[in-house]
């Protein structure tokens, strides 16, 4: 399937590789790239994940770092929502814009 991210998920995975950098940026290059593959899975496994409180909206982490990333699936595609730490509030995904961006290029993913 086609793997398509909010802007607003982009922004989430840039932000997740900035903080990590300052101190570890091969660490914050991990990350992201494990952020990444778990997108494609997902995109390959729609089905996958566990359901959430909002319909049509499931979630999967991003073992083993502490992320986890909120997805849905469209006649178009998965739609990765958003990518947050483990440990912050839900998400209310309710009212997401209906803007993506296919082939997310992640802060450092070329550097």
């Amino acid at each position: 399937m086609r793997l398509l991210f909010a802007p607003r998920a982009v922004k989430q995975v840039d932000a997740i590789y900035a903080y990590i950098a300052r101190e570890n940026s091969s660490t914050a290059q991990e990350v992201a790239d494990r952020i990444y593959e778990v997108a494609e899975f997902v995109a390959a496994f729609p089905y996958t994940g566990h359901a959430t409180f909002i319909k049509g909206v499931r979630a999967i982490p991003a073992s083993p770092f502490p992320y986890v990333i909120y997805f849905r699936r469209t006649h178009d595609g998965v739609h990765i929502l958003r990518v947050l730490h483990a440990a912050r509030r839900r998400p209310a995904l309710r009212d997401e814009p209906r803007e993506y961006r296919a082939d997310p290029s992640f802060a450092g993913a070329n550097s």
